[in-house]
């Protein structure tokens, strides 16, 4: 007889399972488009919808029920998220030149490189000696033009990341359960965060952060000014390396980079 987890986990993969359903729907959806459907039957977009939130459902009763705190926007989460992104976007770019994928006509945003160079060249992001790229992807002038929805800074500080409540130790089943992970401590989230339940935290993330300032050139502090989140990672001059935006806030200001 199933317990009230081994039950949760049976349904989960259930919806898993159905994910052809989802696919299948795309596939409609690329035939007749996202608001095709038959008299009074939901669209190929609400059917597509109504697949993922009976997955979500279950993802959201199990954080509730049986600790799997999973959370898309904690950092680790939403670092493999960004990574596989880039991951299709890399066979997507490689795809279209060989003929495999369909080249759009225009792209959604217009792109340049700081140095004046061809974008399409992926040499750009190279590494010099101090830590930087070659150069740097920013949005054409053509966009920048567009206007900005947030201020013009050229200057922000890698405070790194910090805990928002209380901490608390891991127990003996939570320490031998992420010995790998390195996790050292675990963040409780209040009900006002639900369904999320919190997170955990490794030493180097809670000491993350030199302090120190950097100042971009006048393009890159234009490309964030235009589109906030733009970039997932910048550059610490005095690390002499990349991190998360997450890490890095406006000078001045309590505000975060990429937000």
């Amino acid at each position: 007889m199933l317990n009230r987890e081994q039950y949760l986990l049976t349904k989960a993969a259930e919806e898993c399972s159905e994910i052809s359903q989802i696919l299948m729907s795309a596939l409609k959806t690329q035939q007749f488009g996202m608001r095709e459907n038959k008299p009074e039957e939901p669209t190929n977009k609400e059917r597509v919808h109504a697949e993922i939130n009976d997955l979500m459902a279950l993802i959201d009763m199990l954080n509730e029920e049986c600790n799997l705190n999973y959370n898309r926007h904690d950092p680790w989460n939403a670092e493999q998220i960004a990574k596989k992104k880039e991951r299709v976007n890399h066979w997507y770019n490689y795809s279209v030149p060989i003929g495999r994928v369909e080249k759009p006509e225009e792209p959604v945003v217009a792109v340049a490189l700081t140095g004046g160079g061809d974008p399409s060249d992926p040499s750009y992001k190279e590494l010099r000696e101090d830590g930087q790229q070659k150069e740097y992807l920013v949005l054409a002038e053509e966009e920048i033009k567009k206007g900005f929805v947030r201020p013009v800074r050229s200057t922000y500080i890698h405070t790194g990341e910090r805990p928002k409540y209380p901490l608390r130790d891991l127990t003996d089943e939570e320490q031998e359960r992420y010995k790998f992970e390195g996790y050292t401590k675990y963040e409780t989230y209040p009900e006002s965060e639900s369904p999320a339940c919190g997170r955990y935290w490794s030493f180097k993330q809670l000491q993350s952060g030199c302090g120190h300032s950097t100042t971009m050139g006048k393009k890159l502090s234009e490309t964030y000014a235009r589109d906030p989140k733009f970039y997932g990672a910048t550059y610490c001059s005095n690390c002499g390396t990349h991190f998360p935006v997450r890490e890095f806030t406006w000078e001045g200001t309590d505000e975060k980079v990429g937000s």
